[in-house]
């Protein structure tokens, strides 16, 4: 438990919890989207929903960073570059199978999803270059 809470000492329990209610929010709308029909106006409030969940999500991530010191902002800044060169490889390599007759995927719904695992564990493996 203790090594948990030194990856997330630089994140307060109170942005730990909005960032939990953000993330449930954003998978309501999104299962909550399902129940409507393509083009439907409900669709349209659920994403509208997402985007904005996500866009809060994204934000206060942002001004988080903006409150720890140098060396978390540069463990921060690795592992996010990490987390978008391994992302951004994944993705447009799939693009290349999907030319050649892969299954289509979605990335619209997976895309945040899929960065944000990328980024933790480019996060603990970061940290353990500066122990």
């Amino acid at each position: 438990m203790d090594k948990l809470r030194d990856y997330l000492k630089c994140y307060d329990p109170r942005f730990l919890a909005w960032t939990i209610v953000g993330v449930a929010v954003l998978f309501v709308a999104t299962f909550a989207a399902f129940a409507f029909e393509r083009g439907a106006p409900g669709r349209y409030a659920c994403a509208a929903v997402q985007a904005g969940s996500l866009g809060a999500l994204i934000v206060s991530g942002v001004m988080r960073t903006r409150h720890l010191d140098e060396l978390q902002r540069r463990i921060q800044l690795e592992s996010i570059a990490l987390a978008f060169a391994i992302g951004s490889a994944v993705v447009a390599g799939w693009g290349f199978f999907e030319h050649a007759g892969a299954p289509r995927v979605d990335w619209g719904l997976w895309v945040w999803p899929f960065f944000a695992i990328t980024w933790v564990g480019a996060l603990l493996a970061t940290r353990r270059r500066y122990r």
